[in-house]
């Protein structure tokens, strides 16, 4: 019985529901016991014995109470004789109440009344009357039961009262914690989304810098195909060539266009044009043909979907052309017999600065307008410079010279000059632009960093070390924010990244 209250204590509701099912498989029972007790007392004449009155007036009071504590389910409650036939159920009810040292006695005072029953059953087929002292005897004993049950039944309701006062507060807790928990799990969920969200932005930040090595390093591999083949007509020319030939723009040119690399390049008594197909991996050589040698110190400069503007120097001096994509030549108008530094495309002009005029410095500025087809006159340069390097800069443009070591700045609307900067020294400077900020390489490999808006405000992030003894022998070139640096007579070349500011020696 007491594993029967364990269950109970469990699962309350379950063990009620299959107790009140028991309860109504007995009903035919309980309703012949009180059969038999109203043929009793229509037998021995007992229906005025009071004690028979207070019998079934506690049976309904009793009856009264076991519905307020058993769930009104089954209509065959609602029948006032249901107290007594509950006997057999109820006693194992009861036993969940109670120590098993009274288990014995309740099972002999259920004996009791079925011997007494069976006595009243003998009585009636026997049409023998009981004494009304034997009738008030037997309905003693059973209100006696009666009233007994009705206590136990009390102390149940009372335990179960108290037992659910004391498990709310416990349910409500455990409610409150799990309230909690699941808001704590939410927060967790949302962080877990976010840094997967991140996660999935850095993925593709991680992706896109993959792409634009893979583009670059693709780029490296296509331009060594294309040069490595003529490396000996190359060194004819100078004494030895970086392995990336980018690295000597005084001697060859290169630009891309579409999915094609081109490289301009002077071998021997004629300027060739390489062509690489970087899609089907083919070279096409063309043989550009011009009047006139193009120098070692020709000025270059690259026309948006137009090919490479070319200013002839030494001996070519005042000789100007254009070489298209697929390599035709196209021939200028001569321009001013000087041998110009360095120029710069803006707005269908072309503007070139400094060099040498009659072997001094000059402080010479032209402008070729494309659509005129006709050179211009600009202001002169306030001092002379010599292989000075140019660079566009919203709307304006900046000049590093080498002999007045001075930066200057050219308005292109005003068509004057103003000087910015003027403590950086050398010769064979390069002005370079990569996500918002000006470099510029010194002729020792020297790179200085500043803003399009703060001029004024250069400082060095890196040295390569140059020979000092040869500083007209350094070149560099800008690739997809990597500088490449080389000199020809100690042969040390550079590769620095921009956004790292890590210099590697090649």
């Amino acid at each position: 019985m007491l594993s029967s209250f364990s269950q109970y204590t469990s699962n309350s509701e379950s063990y009620f529901y299959d107790t009140i099912e028991k309860l109504d498989s007995n009903l035919l029972e309980i309703n012949n016991c009180f059969d038999k007790i109203t043929n009793a007392q229509k037998i021995s004449k007992l229906e005025k014995d009071p004690i028979l009155k207070l019998m079934t007036l506690n049976a309904d009071e009793a009856i009264t109470k076991v519905k307020k504590i058993i769930p009104e389910n089954p209509s065959s409650y609602n029948n006032p004789k249901l107290f007594y036939g509950l006997s057999q159920e109820l006693e194992r009810i009861i036993e969940c109440f109670i120590k098993d040292k009274f288990e014995s006695f309740l099972n002999a005072r259920l004996s009791n009344i079925e011997k007494t029953l069976e006595e009243h059953d003998k009585a009636i087929n026997s049409n023998t009357e009981l004494s009304s002292n034997q009738q008030s005897e037997v309905f003693s004993d059973l209100l006696s039961q009666i009233e007994k049950r009705n206590r136990e039944f009390d102390n149940w309701k009372l335990e179960l009262e108290n037992k659910a006062i004391s498990v709310n507060p416990q349910i409500n807790q455990i409610a409150e914690d799990i309230e909690k928990r699941l808001s704590i799990l939410n927060e967790k969920q949302k962080i877990v989304e976010n840094w997967i969200r991140d996660l999935q932005l850095q993925l593709q930040d991680k992706t896109s810098e993959l792409l634009n090595t893979n583009n670059e390093l693709k780029l490296e591999r296509d331009f060594r195909k294309v040069c490595f083949p003529y490396e000996n007509e190359l060194r004819s020319i100078c004494s030895s060539i970086a392995p990336l030939s980018q690295a000597y723009q005084d001697y060859i040119k290169a630009f891309h266009h579409k999915s094609s690399l081109y490289l301009v390049a002077k071998v021997n008594d004629s300027t060739n044009l390489f062509i690489y197909d970087t899609e089907n991996e083919r070279e096409e050589v063309k043989v550009l043909k011009t009047p006139e040698i193009l120098s070692t110190g020709t000025c270059w400069a690259k026309i948006p979907n137009g090919g490479l503007f070319c200013f002839g120097n030494y001996p070519s001096s005042g000789i100007s052309l254009i070489i298209s994509e697929n390599g035709e030549v196209q021939m200028l108008p001569y321009g001013t017999p000087c041998h110009l530094s360095s120029a710069v495309y803006f707005n269908r002009n072309v503007y070139c600065f400094g060099g040498v005029y009659n072997g001094i410095p000059s402080n010479i500025s032209d402008r070729f307008d494309l659509e005129r087809n006709q050179w211009v006159k600009l202001n002169s340069l306030p001092q002379f410079d010599y292989k000075c390097s140019c660079i566009l800069v919203n709307g304006y443009i900046l000049i590093a010279g080498c002999v007045s070591r001075n930066l200057w700045r050219y308005s292109i609307s005003l068509n004057c000059f103003e000087r910015i900067l003027y403590k950086f020294a050398g010769e064979k400077r390069k002005l370079l632009i990569n996500l918002g900020k000006l470099y510029l390489i010194e002729c020792d490999g020297s790179i200085y960093e500043s803003g399009f808006n703060d001029d004024n405000n250069w400082k060095q992030i890196a040295n390569a070390k140059m020979s000092s003894n040869v500083p007209s022998q350094v070149g560099c070139s800008f690739n997809k924010g990597t500088v490449y640096i080389g000199a020809s007579i100690d042969e040390r070349y550079f590769k620095f990244n921009l956004s790292e500011n890590v210099m590697l020696r090649l």
